[in-house]
């Protein structure tokens, strides 16, 4: 789907094509698979990526050679996991009064949905706040702090956790389970099903309602996928057509 970010499409057999905006007429365009999918690794590889990119309609209408050019190579990423870590030891005390933890040493999030930004910056403004209401109590501001971040930032957290988890899960083949709550991702694909369900999902996708605000969206989300609607495949070659175009190009590729 299109969005201000850029561009995501989330193919159903196990991979993702995401495109990132930045600045000046930047943009990265990113192939998010599995970790354990080795038959993709050799997405890492110059040719292995431009050859795919080229066959995922999406991705070639912004690397067209006539459009853009590149100048970095295909850079290989990893380790995108969810992370939370509050102010507290193991006894629930102040790690280290006067030390405060903030940004992504606080959380992470699966990046593909470009979350970081913002709770780290609720995070400083936060922080501030509490600087601005008593700077000289530094057990009482850790705390403080931790405790509005549980509130705030772990929710986020959760859902990533819980969102990538049912992902993964329907990546290796399985449907999608209406006997477990829905995941976040789920219950923003059955708008286009139901567009009345955007008011309801907006606040969250701009982050201004915590993901427990989908509460409200989730009875009619399952009502929508036990009719058996799913969300629309996107144009592209599918997992197994991906990986076998990887392997031919990757095979050309070390032959040289």
């Amino acid at each position: 789907m299109n969005f201000p970010l850029g561009q995501t499409d989330v193919y159903p057999g196990g991979y993702q094509s995401i495109v990132f905006l930045h600045d000046n007429g930047i943009f990265s365009t990113v192939i998010a698979r599995s970790s354990d999918d080795r038959a993709l690794a050799a997405l890492r590889l110059t040719e292995v990526f431009e050859a795919a990119a080229g066959a995922i309609p999406a991705l070639a209408a912004w690397t067209d050679p006539g459009r853009a050019l590149p100048f970095t190579p295909v850079l290989p990423g990893g380790r995108l996991r969810n992370t939370y870590q509050g102010q507290l030891d193991d006894t629930g005390a102040v790690a280290l009064p006067g030390l405060v933890f903030v940004g992504d040493a606080v959380c992470t999030t699966n990046p593909s949905v470009g979350r970081g930004i913002t709770t780290s910056l609720l995070q400083a403004r936060q922080l501030l706040h509490l600087l601005d209401d008593d700077a000289h109590d530094p057990v009482g501001l850790g705390l403080a702090f931790d405790a509005w971040c549980s509130d705030t930032i772990a929710p986020w957290f959760e859902d990533h956790l819980y969102w990538d988890a049912e992902l993964i899960r329907r990546w290796a083949g399985a449907d999608i389970d209406l006997t477990r709550p829905l995941p976040s991702d789920l219950v923003v694909a059955a708008a286009q099903a139901d567009p009345a369900l955007f008011p309801l999902i907006g606040p969250y996708l701009g982050m201004r309602a915590l993901p427990v605000s989908l509460d409200a969206a989730r009875t009619r989300a399952a009502e929508i996928y036990a009719s058996g609607w799913r969300p629309p495949v996107p144009q592209g070659p599918s997992r197994d057509e991906l990986a076998d175009l990887a392997a031919a190009h990757g095979a050309r590729t070390s032959g040289r």
